[in-house]
């Protein structure tokens, strides 16, 4: 679905988007969203730059905007950024997957092993090194 950013006057796609209560909508089809709460992105090497820059600063700017959640693709490792009050966001991440991560909005924890349950090619070194660029 389409999430429409009136600040910067464009649609984004998100990989997920979850409203909480009654979803507003621009257009009479449905398909363009206004009111996300949780926004998930999976990150690849051609996207990750962007859902971290760009799309992270539009989407702040959507009053309805608590939580995003960014889910790497070859490794066991997210991020969540939860917004507390206006101008101040907190980052949390797992690393492992042992480890769990708890979502704000939904008020539910899940487990990085049942996120990643049957990716291929999943890098699960202990001593791997995780380079990131911001």
């Amino acid at each position: 679905m389409n999430v429409w950013i009136p600040k910067c006057q464009k649609g984004l796609f998100s990989d997920v988007s979850v409203v909480c209560g009654q979803p507003k909508c621009t257009t009479e089809r449905q398909t363009v969203l206004e009111n996300p709460m949780l926004i998930i992105e999976v990150l690849s090497e051609r996207t990750k730059a962007k859902d971290r820059g760009e799309k992270f600063d539009c989407y702040r700017s959507l009053p309805s905007f608590k939580e995003y959640v960014l889910v790497y693709q070859t490794i066991p490792r997210i991020e969540t950024w939860y917004k507390e009050e206006e101008d101040l966001w907190r980052i949390a991440s797992a690393q492992d997957l042992e480890k769990s991560i708890y979502l704000h909005t939904l008020d539910f924890t899940i487990a990085l092993s049942d996120i990643y349950t049957n990716i291929e090619n999943l890098n699960v070194d202990a001593n791997m090194v995780v380079t990131q660029v911001y």
